[in-house]
């Protein structure tokens, strides 16, 4: 679901099996809000999102994703290239990231 933060709003939602992994709708999410004129700078998400392809679907769509980082090994180091992706806090952990 995509809310706008400011208001509450519900903005675009998908609703989907259990054997569907949310990742997969953040793409089509952010296509919506698109498609009704709605362009984010920022996407708000929990640490379930931190893999390459929801970055990928951010990035490309020149979106900046906010989320804490997993803690697993195997994550920590493929994404994007062994670095944290950029995070719009600067620096001061409000969204759980550890800065570096």
């Amino acid at each position: 679901m995509a809310v706008d933060t400011a208001t509450d709003l519900r903005l675009a939602w998908r609703v989907e099996t259990a054997r569907s992994h949310e990742t997969n709708a953040v793409a089509p999410l952010l296509d919506k809000l698109h498609t009704l004129g709605i362009d984010a700078d920022t996407c708000a998400l929990d640490k379930g999102y931190d893999n390459n392809p929801v970055y990928a679907d951010c990035s490309d769509r020149g979106i900046i994703p906010v989320m804490p980082l997993r803690e697993s090994a195997s994550s920590a180091g493929s994404r994007t290239n062994g670095r944290s992706p950029p995070c719009v806090c600067a620096g001061s952990s409000a969204c759980g990231c550890k800065p570096t």
